[in-house]
This record gives structure tokens, sequence and C-alpha cells, in this order.
């Protein structure tokens, strides 16, 4: 639009310049001429007021995106009742922090100590609620070989052996002593003892047994490696 009113302009000084010495011969020519300039600013407005007027064309208005409302509900803690699992440890509770049937907490065998690793052993082995359960295989298969495992198996509760029909049992005592003159041994990885372990069974009496345990130490603690039954009274 800009170029087309600088032509228009210039053709008008063209015209004009041209047609001034025309129109001053006759009065009837300069009549046309001032007719012919006015009719050439009308044109000239017409074309500018044109030019300037605000466009028509319709321009999409974006349209503001909604803004979702967050809300927020208060939560408060409440204590977990007894016996309910933790969020992330599931319904048993952590490995950690477990509750037996008598309501006694236990936790998991710190095998960084022998002593505490044979201790644990004769109890697991030795505590039966029946000849038949198998539990004992269970708990001491962590930390004992698995040729000593099955060797146990066919003793102590078994037809004729030393603690035969005495179930339900519990063990009362623990005492570790030295190890026989024959034995294996103590370095700073085995550990050669005696354990005297006191069985009360279900009938009243009391079992003695006098195991010799050697247990090696190796990268997941010390774990039973031998055992074998000296006496019994």
């Amino acid at each position: 639009m800009r170029a087309f009113l600088i032509e228009l302009a210039y053709f008008l000084g063209t015209l004009w310049s041209n047609a001034w010495r025309w129109a001053l011969r006759k009065k009837r020519n300069l009549g046309l001429t001032v007719a012919g300039l006015v009719i050439g600013l009308i044109v000239l407005a017409i074309a500018v007021q044109g030019g300037n007027a605000p466009s028509t064309d319709s321009t999409a208005t974006p349209t503001p995106t909604p803004t979702e409302e967050v809300r927020y509900t208060e939560v408060t803690a409440v204590p977990a009742e007894p016996g309910e699992g933790v969020s992330g440890q599931g319904d048993e509770g952590s490995d950690s922090d477990k509750t037996d049937e008598a309501g006694e907490t236990s936790k998991p065998l710190d095998r960084t100590e022998p002593e505490a690793v044979a201790r644990a052993w004769a109890t697991a082995y030795l505590v039966r609620e029946s000849a038949e359960e198998t539990e004992w295989q269970q708990q001491i298969t962590p930390y004992t070989m698995p040729g000593v495992v099955q060797q146990l198996a066919l003793q102590a509760f078994q037809p004729e052996q030393i603690l035969y029909g005495k179930a339900p049992t519990k063990v009362t005592e623990i005492t570790v002593t030295d190890a026989e003159a024959d034995a294996e041994k103590n370095t700073p990885v085995r550990w050669s003892h005696n354990l005297v372990v006191a069985v009360k069974g279900d009938d009243g009496s009391t079992t003695t047994i006098t195991f010799g345990l050697v247990l090696v130490e190796s990268t997941d603690g010390w774990a039973v490696t031998s055992v074998e039954e000296i006496a019994v009274k």
C-alpha cells in the first residue's frame, strides 16, 4: 500500500508540472485543472484511510488452559495394631523382628560369634513338639553343613535313640566346655568345643547330652561342620 501511495503522489506531481502551463492559458483550463486536482486529493485521502483501516481478518485468540485444582487431604499417622504388617515389609512384618506363637520376639541369628551359633544350633535341634516335625531342619540349615543335617535326621528322636518318646521337649541348660584331647584344634577360623545340653522331656525326665562341635568361619559367618555325640546321661 505504501508503494502505491508513493507512485500516486509521483504521478500527481508529474501531472501538475505538465498541466500548470496549459491551465494558465485559459480560465476554462484552470477550472478543469483545479477540479482534477481536488478529485486526485479525494482519491488519495480515501486510499490513505483504507490503508490505515484495521484489518478485518479474524485472528484466533488463544484459549486459556484450564488450571487443574489440586486438593490435599491431611492424613494423620495412626500406630499400627500389634500383628499388623508395615508398608513395604509384607503382612508378616520384618524378617529382623518376628513374633512366635508364644508372643516372644525372635531376631536373626548373629553368626559373628561361634558360641552363639553353637547354642542356637543345640536349641533348634533338641526342642521339638513331636518326633515327626521337621521345622528344626529349616532352622539349622542356614548355618549347618548339609551332610550334618542329614546325619542328625536319623538320631535323637528316632526309635531306639536317646530322646525317643520324650517329645515335646525343651532345653533347660547349655554349657560350653573344652574339646576332647583328640578333637580338632581351635584356630582363628575354627571353633572346637564340647556342648553339654540338658533336655527335659514330656515325661518329666532330664537327659544330658554331650556333643563335640566344630564350627568354621565363612563369608556368611560361623557354621557347624561337624557334630559328634560323646556322652549321654
